[in-house]
């Protein structure tokens, strides 16, 4: 396990934290959705992760999600201008396992983090950066934007919208997106340390995640005429679309797949659809600008004469993708996130009761837990950071139990 500091027993820290990774260190001097979240879910797993911020905070501190960003981390305050500060940053990193920075522009970043100083002074050690775009951002100031980075790279083009201008996605999921991207390649970096006893610098930038979320927005085909998307809010499928029932409540009829975009005709009594001569037989033919507002009323006007209830029921014995819409409040307390294990509730010495998503990635046998709230503003400042250093390469881990599946 994590060497004691002086003041501080890092077992009284990570108490439960019986994961995948107890005994990890990992230095979290990120900002931010994406590092933070990416040092969540190494926290989740066991990780000794320690939090630092500069004398004025973490800028997003105040903000509705930093309790569960910063979940199950240690924080500490390190002015990183005093040259005594800078000694306590680089006794940290030479201890730890995983760097994590992300959120700003790098070059911000005290001299003893930057990449190639941390990695000399501890062979061992992987950095990851989690960038907002690349290895610079496109736009003023260089700090990690979603709505920017939906911009830049194309993403709020895509949505639907009355007018076909750009929307702005309402839920920065990219960011949660390159946050589990980089976890995933933080740890495939530290398997590889397992056989070759170096470190390295991993790089997973916001267009990373841009990539792997909206690869159908690359796909352009260039002899295609363009098309708006001008479809409304309800986006331009029929059969992917949300429907109001007889009771005023919502439902989202997720049909991707023809089998069961047929299934759900014969189920809804909408089969005559293909019959239409408009249609011919084509399921695709429903999307079309001239077919989709009458047929998607075909849909609003089965959909109203039952409940929300009785349609969950009728749809799902028929084996028809559709789910109800939750108001934003009442989606932590609905039935869909009790029954996946996705709530999860702390007790918050600033903050309260909070109530917050679980870990969406599930092990058996080393499950992610919640154990403890995001740390006060210096919370674990009276530690002395007496971590001691990693080996150089080749003679192995110091600390800690033998890595999972490395056979040692």
């Amino acid at each position: 396990m994590v060497a004691p500091l002086d003041g501080l027993n890092p077992s009284d820290l990570t108490e439960g934290a019986t994961g995948a990774l107890p005994g990890l260190r990992v230095v979290d001097l990120s900002t931010g959705i994406a590092g933070p979240a990416a040092a969540m879910f190494l926290a989740d797993f066991g990780a000794d992760v320690i939090k630092v911020e500069p004398p004025g905070g973490d800028p997003d501190r105040g903000g509705p999600g930093f309790p569960m960003w910063n979940r199950n981390k240690r924080g500490m305050v390190i002015d990183a201008g005093r040259p005594d500060g800078q000694a306590r940053l680089a006794a940290l990193l030479a201890g730890a396992d995983v760097v994590i920075t992300g959120g700003g522009d790098e070059s911000s970043l005290p001299e003893v983090a930057a990449p190639e100083a941390a990695r000399a002074a501890n062979p061992a050690l992987v950095y990851l950066r989690v960038p907002p775009y690349l290895d610079t951002a496109p736009w003023a100031g260089g700090r990690e934007s979603a709505a920017l980075l939906h911009a830049y790279a194309g993403i709020a083009l895509r949505q639907n919208s009355y007018s076909g201008s750009p929307i702005d996605p309402a839920f920065a999921y990219v960011l949660y997106a390159q946050a589990v991207w980089a976890g995933s390649a933080v740890m495939a970096a530290l398997i590889e340390r397992e056989r070759s006893g170096h470190g390295q610098v991993v790089t997973v930038g916001g267009v990373h995640a841009m990539m792997i979320t909206s690869t159908s927005g690359l796909m352009i085909d260039t002899s295609a005429p363009e098309r708006k998307a001008s479809n409304g809010p309800g986006g331009p499928s029929p059969l992917y679309t949300r429907y109001q029932c007889a009771d005023g409540k919502w439902l989202f009829l997720a049909t991707l797949l023809a089998k069961f975009q047929r299934q759900s005709l014969i189920t809804l009594g909408l089969n005559d659809l293909l019959d239409d001569e408009r249609v011919g037989g084509e399921l695709e033919n429903m999307l079309l600008p001239t077919n989709r507002d009458w047929v998607r009323d075909r849909f609003k006007a089965v959909f109203a004469t039952r409940t929300s209830d009785e349609w969950v029921r009728i749809l799902h014995e028929a084996d028809v993708p559709v789910g109800p819409l939750y108001e934003q409040a009442d989606w932590l307390d609905s039935e869909v996130i009790a029954s996946i294990g996705m709530r999860a509730e702390v007790d918050d010495p600033e903050r309260g009761h909070v109530v917050m998503p679980a870990n969406p990635i599930k092990m058996s046998g080393t499950p992610a837990t919640v154990r403890s709230p995001a740390p006060r503003l210096g919370e674990h400042d009276g530690a002395t950071c007496g971590m001691p250093a990693r080996r150089r390469p080749g003679r192995g881990r110091t600390a800690g139990p033998p890595w999972p599946g490395s056979g040692s």
